[in-house]
């Protein structure tokens, strides 16, 4: 594997270990919410509403669970605004 990717197997399971908890919990809420919907809306719109807010778990959970995702989307700028919206 080393050869190929350039990194070790150890290093390979390390980076993909936070996308992995980020799509198991995303799909956890997801089909939370599911069942939640599912007597209340027609099935299209219960899609509807659960795409989006598949899309909005994983990116939040990967923001948290990643610091990697962290630091190569979030410009300084948006992480001074982020963090300091955060602070009291």
């Amino acid at each position: 594997m080393k050869i190929t990717t350039g990194f070790s197997l150890r290093r390979q399971a390390a980076i993909l270990v936070p996308p992995f908890f980020a799509s198991l919990l995303m799909g956890a809420g997801v089909m939370s919410f599911s069942s939640m919907l599912q007597g209340h809306l027609n099935p299209v719109a219960v899609l509807a509403v659960l795409i989006p807010t598949g899309v909005v778990l994983y990116a939040g959970l990967l923001w948290l669970l990643d610091p990697w995702v962290r630091q190569a989307v979030a410009s300084p700028q948006i992480q001074r605004l982020i963090f300091k919206a955060g602070s009291p």
